[in-house]
């Protein structure tokens, strides 16, 4: 008897471990594992690559958590990628450990140059000509996507597209090259793909969607938020980057991420059928800007307000009444207080 209930009482206990160790091996193989990528840059400066262990230059990277903290200046290999220098995010399930805020310094003797990358946290991003100058610059994604546009002519017309990551960087130390939406029609329905998969620049931007505009010799090519200008006339490529007038929004998801799906021409105007999210979407004007400064700014940005509110009206569709009532008026009072403040401050 007591050799029963020792034996039972074995296997009872050997189930338990057994199913405890299914459970564990399972929820190892559930759990995403570490993941992230990298950010690799090269430096020239009077046109000799830099060798950024030297010592007469430092490099100073923020808002990140490096993968080893005895390499805080991250990783050399010569004798793999001649010139490259490598910072590495701690990986993590979520990605690399580094701020959407993150940014680089590098720094020469009193000299620094302070450059804002694209997020590197789920990807890698290379930049291989970087020209040392002082000053403070931002590359965009938009402009990193079409790496390869911008360095094989063989991909373009006649001109490589500027701004492009290879030249031309004093551009990126102001917002210039800009399209900036203006909402005219709110539709209930845009959609959200795209003709064009994958990363564009596998692709030459002549097969990318586009409107040929007569009158001005004109072809503007999509693809997501970027806008590219053919100019016949002057063989000119210029690429603009399709955002917001504003990124102070005024509901907490923001405006969403613009996505454009197809261009037109009315009147004059270069129009385009945008999806920003299930709630925001609609026929907006482009707005082209070529310089620093934004005409009817303030236009522009009351603009956005009125559509941002309009969405989240839009969006408590789905909810009960009473709720959504209740909620529509605060919303409402929100979006005057706001409204109300920024006609202030353009008053001033």
């Amino acid at each position: 008897m007591f050799h029963n209930t020792l034996t039972s009482n074995y296997l009872r206990l050997l189930c338990i471990m057994i199913c405890a160790w299914f459970a564990c091996s399972f929820n190892a193989h559930a759990q995403p594992g570490p993941s992230g990528g990298q950010l690799s840059i090269r430096v020239y400066h009077k046109g000799k690559l830099v060798n950024l262990l030297g010592g007469n230059w430092k490099v100073i990277p923020t808002n990140i958590n490096l993968a080893d903290t005895n390499h805080t200046r991250g990783w050399y290999t010569p004798e793999q990628e001649p010139g490259y220098y490598y910072i590495i995010p701690n990986p993590t399930p979520a990605g690399g450990d580094v701020r959407d805020n993150f940014y680089l310094d590098i720094v020469h003797h009193r000299d620094t140059m302070r450059i804002h990358p694209p997020v590197f946290r789920h990807r890698n991003i290379e930049l291989d000509s970087i020209p040392f100058a002082k000053g403070d610059y931002t590359i965009p994604m938009s402009i990193y996507q079409l790496k390869a546009i911008s360095k094989d002519s063989s991909r373009t017309y006649d001109q490589l597209p500027v701004p492009n990551i290879y030249s031309d960087w004093k551009l990126f130390r102001k917002e210039t090259y800009k399209c900036y939406l203006e909402k005219l029609i709110d539709l209930d329905r845009v959609p959200e793909d795209n003709s064009i998969y994958g990363e564009p620049d596998i692709y030459t931007y002549r097969n990318w969607p586009h409107l040929s505009v007569a009158y001005g010799s004109v072809n503007y090519y999509f693809n997501r938020n970027v806008v590219i200008q053919y100019t016949y006339s002057t063989r000119a490529v210029k690429v603009f980057e399709v955002k917001d007038i504003s990124a102070d929004h005024f509901v907490s998801w923001g405006g969403g991420e613009p996505r454009i799906t197809g261009l037109y021409q009315k009147d004059g105007d270069i129009l385009a059928m945008v999806y920003k999210n299930s709630d925001n979407c609609g026929i907006f004007r482009l707005n082209f800007v070529e310089e620093q400064g934004t005409p009817r700014a303030s236009g522009l940005v009351l603009k956005q307000l009125l559509e941002e509110y309009q969405a989240a009206i839009k969006a408590l569709k789905v909810y009960e009444p009473a709720y959504r009532e209740r909620e529509t008026r605060v919303l409402t009072e929100a979006y005057k207080e706001r409204r109300s403040a920024l006609m202030q401050q353009y008053k001033q």
